[in-house]
């Protein structure tokens, strides 16, 4: 129950006084809430590793590999300021500094905005947050053009930074207060909260630094993945200076999804894009379900951001039983395992979906299973696809494969079941569950894929110029 236990406890947090002061009413600007900026990286890179048994590694400083690299970007900036001067670039696309597209030139859950902007000729900009390793020499070098990235300002940042220290001193201590958690639980909370609010003067940093940007490049629109992430900054600057934002989904929606929603506790303005694209109707309303910090007027149900997959998965008419099941990160291993053993049992072929970005070896050792058939593609045909949350299992819905959610204590994927796309699979009715999976018939499966369906996406999600 880690996951459940980790969203629990980032609730609490909410109710935590520093300083006298509640963390969820903690503001920036004197008007945007600024803890919630933080919860999505609170909940997966401190809360749930901390339930995991996972130690917690100490905020290291600057290291010199990153002022290198550092440099690095900043110098690839600057040259590319004069270029995206000269031209006046009307659109603004930030983004993850992936290249994962098919001609590896950029982020393959933006393909399709990619796609529209070069048909209808409308030039654009790109800024990307990006890491400070080699994947960003690697990137850049895929792309070949002018880009800016956001770590640059870091970098700047991090340079006068000691300057600063010496001129401003140390900030007075603030007594943190967390009542009705575990000693464990306490010193784990406060750690995080004084570590994410003491980056204030760094996000305002970014903020004024991206204000200047805007001003001299003067984009009308800006397009952004729907990373929670690492958005904040831009889109105060964007709003700063009157350009329209608008975010396209790149995900599933889920209750550990807490940087798409309004929670409890949580005053002031959330930071947020003008307008979120959604890939469906479905997607809106389980969206509004979960608690969307947009407004129904915001969400726009626009069509996938990604380009269409070239699948030839179908479902299996064939005897026998084949079941793909997806890699899955956060998957609870053991239990996965349980699973798969006795599927097998059953007679049951089951094929390991393994992620091309990662070695085998390291997916297939969790699972403890001899002798595991895998792919890294999704042809089938299958009769099933399995998992326990994976964005895999409404890729196969899509195209009219039934699936099923195994009961785990991991419940990620829940809303699959509370919205019947899936069925649910239990060890104590495993035989059962595979033949509801097999019975369901063509019009049942075509209803679940219908659902999910959505338009493609076009040109007109450009034209969002309102801010709500």
């Amino acid at each position: 129950m880690v996951f459940p236990k980790a969203l629990a406890l980032l609730k609490q947090l909410r109710f935590a006084q520093l300083g006298g002061k509640q963390v969820g009413e903690i503001l920036i600007y004197s008007k945007y809430n600024f803890w919630h900026c933080f919860e999505q990286l609170v909940l997966f890179n401190e809360l749930i590793p901390f339930y995991k048994g996972q130690l917690r590694q100490p905020a290291r400083p600057f290291p010199l590999k990153a002022h290198i690299l550092g440099l690095c970007m900043a110098v690839y900036t600057l040259l590319s300021l004069p270029f995206l001067l000269r031209h006046r670039l009307p659109v603004m696309i930030y983004s993850v500094d992936k290249t994962s597209s098919a001609d590896a030139s950029a982020d393959f859950r933006l393909a399709e905005v990619y796609r529209i902007l070069e048909e209808t000729g409308v030039p654009y900009v790109e800024c990307f947050h990006t890491l400070f390793n080699k994947s960003f020499l690697v990137n850049a070098a895929n792309r070949r053009r002018a880009a800016l990235y956001r770590e640059a300002i870091d970098w700047v940042y991090y340079l006068a930074l000691p300057f600063k220290r010496v001129i401003l001193g140390r900030v007075a201590y603030q007594p943190f207060v967390m009542k009705g958690v575990s000693e464990a639980e306490r010193e784990v909370a406060e750690l995080v909260v004084r570590e994410y609010l003491a980056t204030a003067p760094l996000f305002q940093f970014r903020v004024a630094a991206f204000r200047l940007l805007l001003k001299i490049l003067r984009p009308r629109i800006i397009v952004m993945i729907d990373d929670v992430r690492h958005t904040h900054e831009l889109l105060i600057a964007a709003a700063a200076c009157g350009i329209p934002t608008v975010m396209v989904q790149h995900g599933h929606f889920t209750p550990y999804h807490v940087g798409w929603q309004r929670g409890e506790g949580l005053v002031g303005t959330l930071i947020r894009s003008d307008t979120l694209v959604v890939w469906s109707e479905y997607w809106k309303q389980e969206l509004l379900r979960l608690g969307s910090q947009w407004p129904d007027t915001a969400l726009l149900v626009g069509g996938n951001a990604t380009a269409p997959a070239s699948v030839a998965a179908v479902r299996s008419s064939a005897p026998g039983y084949r079941v793909l099941i997806p890699y899955e990160v956060e998957a609870p291993f053991t239990e996965v395992s349980a699973y798969i053993v006795a599927l097998r049992a059953l007679g049951a072929e089951v094929i390991l979906k393994l992620r091309p970005d990662k070695p085998a070896a390291a997916q297939l050792a969790p699972y403890g299973v001899a002798d595991m058939a895998t792919t890294t593609s999704f042809s089938g045909p299958y009769d099933a696809v399995m998992g326990t949350y994976s964005t895999l299992l409404y890729d196969a819905l899509a195209v009219g494969i039934p699936v099923g959610i195994f009961e785990t204590s991991l419940d990620y994927g829940q809303g699959m079941l509370v919205n019947k796309l899936a069925l649910p699979v239990r060890l104590a009715t495993l035989a059962a569950d595979l033949e509801a999976l097999k019975n369901i018939s063509e019009n049942d499966m075509l209803t679940r894929t219908e659902r999910l369906r959505g338009p493609t996406l076009t040109k007109e999600f450009l034209t969002t110029t309102h801010h709500t």
